[in-house]
């Protein structure tokens, strides 16, 4: 389904955002 890979892709994409503060510190 499309609803579930977009919802994959907005989790990967959160992840990587709260990561991306985390390692810039």
């Amino acid at each position: 389904n499309r609803a579930t890979s977009y919802v994959a892709t907005a989790m990967i994409g959160v992840r990587k955002l709260r990561n991306l503060p985390a390692q810039a510190n």
